[in-house]
């Protein structure tokens, strides 16, 4: 279905999730495994950002799971 829509909030809808939100965010910091310096074109031992994100429906049930790896030097966090 995701090929048929332009968001992943209109995926959802087309499963029957008309809202959610973010339920959890955890962010952390750990050196790039050799598939992931590769990816990101990162110098061997450069650290990442990890972000997973947990998205729950009006009832708190999970829906979506999301991992997200950023290089740590190219990276500024505002909260």
């Amino acid at each position: 279905r995701n090929a048929q829509h332009q968001s992943i909030t209109a995926v959802l809808a087309s499963y029957g999730i008309a809202d959610y939100s973010r339920g959890s965010t955890r962010i952390s910091a750990r050196q790039a495994d050799v598939s992931e310096a590769h990816d990101l074109h990162l110098a061997p031992g450069a650290v990442v950002l990890v972000s997973e994100a947990v998205d729950v429906d009006t009832s708190g049930e999970p829906i979506s799971y999301l991992l997200s790896r950023f290089p740590a030097e190219r990276i500024e966090l505002v909260v």
